[in-house]
């Protein structure tokens, strides 16, 4: 069952979204679980360690990634607080509402990115720059002006510039699998290139899935559509 893949030390990524539309993303390790709720630790922020304790009442949209690489994201509700040794945030228990993300269904957002791409193989062809098209916690889309160096099926490795907050960016890393090339469908049209991600790191997929939730705030988008 979904719900069973929520345990005890599963870090939790919670997004907070202020009245002028700017979003942060703060986590906590659940420290503990009950029927009715989770005990978790006090939230940091993902980037710059300030401790958040959020309002009783307040609702948040949260997300984690199990063991196995699938992604849950569920609504939660601030319920309390515990002073114990440490201090602890209460908050509803989502069981049976957790929503798994399929590696297929990432959710996929327009975006403009700094992109380099290598063969695997040295010096298989030289090192090409472009921009993404779009990206997901599964794979992105990037476009080229001229035929690429290589056919469907070709595993590259990629480095990407990814923003984490106004001033930050990450550099990404791993290797991915071409799974589709689209051909100009007019002379002055790119190429479109779709690869879909083979080797990441898990902190990294995660960087990009965060990206991608904070993204779809900026454009307005609902979570899922």
């Amino acid at each position: 069952m979904a719900e069973n893949s929520l345990q005890v030390g599963t870090m939790l990524y919670f997004e907070e979204t202020t009245n002028a539309g700017e979003a942060s993303v703060y986590k906590a390790r659940i420290a503990d679980m009950f029927s009715s709720h989770l005990a978790v630790e006090v939230p940091t922020h993902d980037k710059s360690g300030r401790v958040r304790i959020f309002e009783q009442g307040q609702q948040l949209k949260a997300w984690f990634v199990d063991k196995q690489g699938n992604c849950y994201v569920f609504s939660t509700v601030v319920i309390g607080r515990e002073k114990d040794r440490i201090p602890l945030l209460l908050m509803t228990h989502p069981h049976r509402e957790l929503h798994k993300i399929q590696r297929r269904e990432f959710v996929r957002v327009p975006s403009q990115l700094p992109l380099t791409l290598h063969s695997v193989k040295d010096n298989e062809f030289p090192s090409i720059k472009a921009l993404t098209r779009n990206i997901s916690g599964g794979g992105l889309a990037f476009i080229l002006k001229e035929a690429p160096p290589f056919e469907s099926g070709t595993n590259l490795r990629f480095s990407l510039e990814l923003p984490s907050s106004k001033e930050d960016v990450v550099s990404v890393e791993g290797t991915a699998q071409v799974v589709r090339i689209a051909p100009p469908a007019e002379k002055v049209d790119p190429y479109q290139v779709f690869l879909q991600f083979s080797a990441i790191e898990e902190k990294e997929r995660q960087a990009i899935i965060r990206y991608t939730f904070r993204r779809q705030l900026k454009l307005g988008k609902k979570f899922g559509s």
